[in-house]
């Protein structure tokens, strides 16, 4: 237990199923890596019956014209501005700014400090480290991974590391 929030390690715990079986309760996946997440948001969902929930900071600020998804966790300081699309079961740090009409697919890690322009579309399992910069019409690919610092001032294919300012593919 954690401030009266029930902890566990692995969905084999044996008091999993009997405390998720409790019509009352939700739950959040908090594993780190996306392919952890998606399997055991798939295992998790499938004995509760419904999505992970939302954890938000307080201290977030989600405009009412944005759209989330479930099982997001949204730290304090995030901003989310008008017709930001967020997918389900990301990662947003703190002080993460999205910029309007940007759009972020699932299972993302989003560190601290990034900021993100507008009309940007972040595919799925994307990593995008502490401080970077997605310039405005940017497009990062399925699975990218963007390096702390970076400013990203062109598109980044799927798979690939691209680092530095201005961001430059991994060789």
């Amino acid at each position: 237990m954690l401030n009266d929030v029930s902890i566990f390690a692995s969905i084999d715990h044996p008091d999993v199923k009997k405390v998720l079986s409790e019509s009352n309760v939700d739950y959040f996946i908090a594993a780190g890596e996306p392919e952890k997440r998606r399997d055991l948001q798939k295992s998790v969902g499938e004995m509760r019956e419904k999505p992970p929930t939302n954890a938000v900071h307080r201290n977030a600020f989600i405009s009412t014209y944005a759209s989330i998804g479930f099982g997001n966790l949204i730290n304090a300081g995030v901003v989310l501005n008008a017709n930001v699309s967020l997918g389900d079961s990301n990662f947003l740090h703190s002080a993460v700014s999205v910029e309007p009409d940007a759009a972020i697919g699932s299972f993302c890690t989003i560190n601290s400090g990034v900021r993100i322009g507008s009309n940007t579309e972040i595919q799925d399992e994307v990593f995008i480290g502490t401080g970077a910069v997605i310039y405005p019409g940017v497009k990062i690919g399925k699975a990218a991974i963007i390096g702390a610092g970076s400013v990203v001032l062109r598109s980044v294919p799927a798979g690939k590391t691209v680092f530095g300012n201005p961001a430059m593919e991994a060789k």
